[in-house]
């Protein structure tokens, strides 16, 4: 689901993304003593001068939602172009679709750290 934060060259967080958002924020409130890192991606389309800002820029994006949603203790970090894609298969034959893929590259990953 985190793949339908973004669209094309863009860091601003899509609304119907605010649920799944929420959702993470209640768990990180929720669990004593944690961390939140948000990692940023973008897909290959880009310019790649552009890659690091842009990444940058989605995890900054999702850092302020959370925070305004009151989680503390959040960093963000652009990582660029990612090494390849998390979300599960879900076409025929178990392949994805090319645009199944770009958006699945253009995403942040969200990690809730125990500590």
């Amino acid at each position: 689901p985190g793949a339908a934060l973004f669209d094309t060259n863009s860091s601003t967080v899509r609304s119907q993304a605010l649920p799944l958002l929420n959702d993470v924020a209640v768990r990180a409130r929720t669990t004593p003593g944690s961390t939140v890192a948000v990692l940023g991606y973008v897909d290959p389309r880009g310019a790649p001068d552009n890659n690091q800002q842009l990444s940058q820029a989605r995890a900054n994006a999702v850092k302020k939602v959370l925070t305004g949603l009151g989680v503390t203790r959040v960093t963000a970090h652009g990582r660029g172009l990612p090494t390849g894609c998390s979300k599960p298969a879900r076409a025929a034959g178990g392949r994805m679709t090319a645009e199944e893929k770009l958006q699945c590259d253009r995403r942040v990953d969200i990690e809730i750290i125990r500590k």
